[in-house]
């Protein structure tokens, strides 16, 4: 059987990293993933719950944070449990085993800020336009007859 799943999206929140009383890192985070996009639909997401391991917890910990696009490899686990109030509840996460990046930091920031509203699109602007001065490069013309080419 297989079980594999590949999601990109956003994160929706800042991943937390806890540790086991056996010292084991684990991290429980949600991400948002566009649904595909129809004319007469507004656009939605499904929020999707993420559970990572390891070294796996620590490096998105580390170096993800809230609006980030990420990409996850890993697979399905269900479950299910009584609440408190004696009903029955049944889960879906995804456990991740394998966590990348999907886009700049500089472009994140850029999203992060477009995502939150930011009003001050100015200075959004010049944070990602750079300078470039034109390279003026000096060439010149190779002489040559039919008789240098190899064909």
């Amino acid at each position: 059987m297989i079980n594999n799943v590949v999601l990109t999206g956003r994160l929706a929140e800042i991943p937390e990293l806890r540790y086991t009383p056996n010292n084991k890192a684990v991290s429980h985070f949600t991400i948002a993933v566009d649904r595909p996009y129809r004319k007469d639909i507004e656009k939605q997401a499904d929020f999707i719950r993420i559970i990572a391991w390891g070294a796996t917890a620590e490096f998105t910990c580390k170096y993800f944070s809230k609006g980030q696009k990420i990409a996850i490899i890993g697979s399905i686990r269900t479950g299910s449990y009584i609440d408190k109030t004696g009903v029955k509840k049944y889960t879906f996460d995804v456990m991740a085993e394998k966590v990348d990046f999907v886009e700049s930091k500089i472009k994140s920031a850029t999203s992060n800020e477009q995502t939150n509203n930011s009003t001050n699109s100015e200075t959004t602007q010049a944070k990602n336009t750079e300078q470039y001065e034109p390279v003026q490069q000096q060439f010149e013309d190779m002489p040559y007859t039919d008789d240098d080419l190899p064909f």
